[in-house]
């Protein structure tokens, strides 16, 4: 991060994209706490000529909107810029706005993208000295990384099993094995994570003269 001027950039950044002689809402200082968002309370939508929508809504803790915002959104539009260089969820991790963090994080804003600077949110985080952001961040990411691995690994298993049963049909003889498999790792506490999130099988493998095989799990 960034030393405190940075943070007047990016909020110059973001007043540049109020309408002439508008009066839009009171800027937060540096040693404010982000204002509380009122339950029920209307929010204003964006200007239509507002290039990053998201990243404004997330500056000034605007949760709802921020829902609203990210409905049908890609992951690589989550993972867009601003002119400051950074992505929605670096901009609200900055600005401490939480709920922002959190809508964010559920929609599947990935927690590892770095910014121009190359800076993750959790190193974000870890400078403001934000223990619960950054764990929150911190959790997302390997659950990120997790999920990421359990989708590779299951389309590697898809193609093995094909491959398996293409070799079966070239007249092996009669047999039957069973394989047990599950995910884990040797990094410490990411294991018992991957454990919990990550699927595990038993395939039963039958093979008879004729019949070809059957794979079953």
């Amino acid at each position: 991060m960034d030393s405190d001027d940075s943070f007047y950039d990016a909020e110059e950044g973001y007043e540049e994209l109020d309408a002439p002689g508008e009066v839009g809402p009171a800027r937060p200082t540096l040693n404010s706490e982000p204002a509380a968002e009122e339950p029920g309370a209307e929010e204003p939508c964006p200007e239509p000529q507002d290039p990053y929508p998201l990243h404004r809504a997330a500056w000034y803790g605007q949760a709802q909107l921020v829902r609203k915002l990210l409905a049908g959104r890609s992951k690589a539009e989550m993972r867009e810029l601003d002119s400051q260089g950074n992505t929605a969820l670096h901009v609200a991790v900055m600005r401490r706005q939480v709920p922002v963090v959190t809508a964010l994080l559920e929609a599947g804003c990935p927690a590892g993208q770095r910014s121009s600077r190359g800076w993750v949110p959790l190193m974000e985080a870890v400078e403001l000295g934000d223990k619960p952001l950054a764990l929150q961040l911190a959790r997302a990411e390997v659950t990120q990384l997790a999920r990421a691995e359990v989708a590779q690994m299951r389309t590697a298993v898809k193609q093995k099993k094909a491959a398996l049963l293409a070799l079966l049909s070239n007249g092996m003889p009669d047999f039957s094995l069973q394989l047990k498999w599950e995910l884990g790792s040797s990094m410490p506490g990411v294991g018992a994570l991957v454990r919990r999130v990550a699927p595990n099988d038993t395939y039963t493998l039958w093979k008879k003269v004729g019949g070809g095989g059957r794979l079953g799990g």
